[in-house]
């Protein structure tokens, strides 16, 4: 006699799991958010739209950054991560349980624009920090076209934002966070229209693209919004 087939698990019962998974997150950032407030005297202002895929751009401070984004902002945000990272001390399943989307390092930039792509054909609202690399001496570097590319190919809007007080709070090189004022400032989002000139080759038009949002997201570590 054959062995029984097993029967897949009923939606209702993964829909119950999902559903206990988005709360234990939401209690779980409402921690970090209390610890935050504590610690770095924490302070966000504007607001992430709650709904259609995003790409949010910010500056890269602190290896914090991706904690002070997510706390910022009512809607859950994904960041991409190295899967070299994903490993780190048994913490794969954390990532996931946090919606991080883990690239494979040997995929480079072709498997980056691969899983970018597919989250915000699902409707996600994807973090991403232009300038690929921590600053050094609290600067914003020259940000990369990815973002670009990304909101013309999905038509995925573009929201600006700013970590004001992240490079002081924990700087590359530091082995531990110091209690620096970390403001988070998110602006208006944009369509990628509004950023791409019109004349020049695709290139061109990409670069000049990525150079106003750059200037954007300084305005705001200047400027907050209302």
């Amino acid at each position: 006699m054959g062995k029984a087939r097993k029967e897949p698990p009923r939606s209702g019962s993964r829909g119950f799991f999902a559903f206990l998974s988005d709360a234990l997150f939401w209690v779980f950032r409402s921690l970090v958010r209390l610890l935050l407030l504590v610690y770095f005297r924490f302070e966000a202002s504007g607001k992430v739209p709650s709904e259609g895929p995003l790409l949010i751009a910010c500056n890269h401070t602190s290896f914090l950054d991706s904690i002070w984004l997510g706390a910022a902002s009512s809607r859950r945000i994904r960041f991409l991560m190295s899967d070299l990272y994903g490993g780190i001390f048994g913490l794969r399943w954390f990532f996931r349980w946090n919606k991080v989307i883990l690239v494979p390092e040997e995929g480079g930039l072709k498997e980056f624009m691969t899983r970018s792509l597919q989250a915000l054909e699902e409707g996600a609202a994807l973090g991403i920090f232009p300038e690929g690399w921590i600053t050094l001496d609290g600067s914003v570097r020259e940000f990369q076209p990815g973002v670009i590319r990304l909101a013309m190919k999905t038509g995925a809007r573009i929201v600006p934002a700013a970590i004001v007080g992240g490079a002081r709070a924990f700087p590359r090189r530091s082995w531990f966070p110091r209690p620096w004022k970390v403001r988070v400032r998110i602006g208006e989002p944009l369509e990628v229209e509004s950023l791409l000139p019109e004349q020049g080759s695709k290139a061109e038009r990409v670069g000049v693209a990525a150079s106003r949002l750059r200037a954007k997201v300084l305005e705001l570590m200047e400027h907050p919004p209302d």
